[in-house]
């Protein structure tokens, strides 16, 4: 791994002082869906999640747990705009689709570590 992760917010929402966002991964996504039950158009759309959000600390610290990985980072001042809590609220999901997040962050951040280890060049063409 190289560089370095540069986390602003300082300050924010969260225990570690960062803001507060619910990791995202392929296992939950946005999802449009076809339903013949909600007209007019038939289509509803879902941004899901666990709604369970962490702070950018907590979840370097995880990463770099589960993984056996060291993440340098450098601590930057909260900038203008940026938000304090950002994270799904999955009731829609659950009461419409009965669809509950079923991964941790744990299984995130070691389900997204062993892609990139596996793809270090991304989707190849």
């Amino acid at each position: 791994m190289s560089g370095t992760l540069v986390a602003c917010g300082v300050g924010a929402g969260s225990a570690d002082g960062f803001s507060v966002s619910e990791g995202f991964f392929v296992g939950a996504g946005v999802g449009v869906f076809q339903s013949q039950s909600h007209p007019p158009h038939g289509l509803l759309g879902f941004l899901v999640g666990s709604g369970v959000g962490d702070g950018l600390g907590s979840i370097v610290k995880t990463f770099s747990k589960v993984n056996n990985v060291e993440i340098p980072y450098q601590i930057k001042p909260r900038r203008a705009g940026d938000i304090a809590e950002c994270y799904a609220d999955p009731t829609k999901a659950k009461e419409v689709l009965g669809w509950t997040a079923e991964k941790t962050l744990e299984d995130m951040c070691r389900d997204s570590w062993n892609w990139q280890k596996n793809n270090p060049k991304g989707y190849e063409e």
